[in-house]
């Protein structure tokens, strides 16, 4: 006989909407009673009717993806699209969630984020890549059909967003350079139609204050990366710090090529923590983000239906070989 909600209710002597709001991770019930209704679930051989559940929700259990990373310069999203897919599969998975992947060719045919997820009638959508001046900002910030989640990207409205913590990763960056007692500094931002770049660039020179700054504009690609290496190593700086780990990859081809000795010559840390800045020689310095957490975020900010909220992940300064103590 098929295990009910009625069930597992009865043997933890509760109601079954609590019951419900454990199982569907809505607010109302606290972190306790939700571990011991999934332990009671999981004894007792309990599997959602995700028609019945999907009935009495008026939604579906499809969550849309739009990854939006394109040409050379989105290529820093595609190694963190990569990561976050991945954590977003597993941990939707656990609560009985489907993921709909939509890529940028999908939206070129004129046809809006929320169309498409309303077409395919999603209980949500999270976004990927998105850029400050995309057309559909207006369009998302004033949806009221789903809870639309935007990574790393706050545009305000009724779109709620799940970012790395910038001020407290690029803080720190600064601690350590300073710490390491390196006083004139590189820094290789990202494009300016990412949120991430202005934030990173503003908290890093004001923490900064009084040290000697060269900053050189990239695009998150491994070739600005390499440009930017030689440019700001021209003008003498001891440390650089690149906004993505792949334009970090790019100044250590540079430095490579050239013969200049990392870390004896030039410190280099990044930002990312891709996989092969741990098996590179030396080992990349640089700031993690905490993937597993912000998957779990968006997908609790859509399974709760919110609206406009703003949550922030605190990331990981991984100290490798790349830094040396002047």
């Amino acid at each position: 006989m098929r295990v009910t909600i009625k069930d597992i209710a009865k043997k933890l002597n509760i109601s079954t909407a609590a019951v419900s709001k454990a199982l569907n991770n809505l607010s109302g019930v606290s972190e306790d009673l939700r571990e011991r209704v999934k332990e009671a679930a999981k004894e007792m051989g309990y599997t959602p009717n995700l028609i019945a559940k999907n009935l009495v929700q008026k939604r579906t259990n499809k969550i849309a993806l739009f990854i939006l990373s394109r040409k050379i310069e989105d290529m820093r999203f595609s190694f963190l699209d990569n990561e976050i897919f991945r954590y977003l599969i597993n941990e939707s998975h656990k609560i009985d969630y489907n993921i709909l992947v939509f890529s940028v060719e999908d939206t070129d045919e004129k046809k809006s984020y929320i169309d498409l997820c309303l077409s395919e009638n999603v209980a949500g959508a999270i976004i990927l890549g998105l850029k400050l001046d995309d057309p559909q900002i207006n369009e998302l910030r004033e949806n009221k059909n789903f809870p639309v989640v935007v990574f790393d990207t706050s545009i305000g409205g009724n779109v709620n967003s799940v970012k790395t913590d910038n001020e407290s990763g690029v803080l720190e960056v600064t601690s350590f350079l300073r710490e390491m007692n390196h006083k004139k500094i590189g820094v290789i931002t990202g494009h300016f139609k990412a949120q991430v770049s202005i934030e990173r660039l503003y908290i890093f020179t004001n923490s900064l204050i009084g040290n000697n700054i060269e900053v050189y504009e990239g695009d998150f690609s491994k070739e600005s990366g390499y440009k930017g290496a030689m440019e700001l190593y021209s003008k003498g700086v001891s440390a650089i710090f690149a906004f993505s780990d792949l334009m970090a990859l790019g100044a250590i081809e540079y430095f490579n090529e050239k013969n200049i000795d990392i870390p004896d010559k030039v410190s280099i840390i990044g930002f990312d923590n891709i996989p092969i800045g741990e098996i590179i020689k030396p080992g990349l310095s640089t700031v993690a983000h905490n993937k597993s957490e912000i998957a779990k975020q968006m997908l609790k900010l859509i399974t709760d239906s919110s609206f406009g909220k703003n949550v922030k992940i605190k990331p990981e300064l991984i100290k490798r070989d790349s830094v040396k103590k002047l």
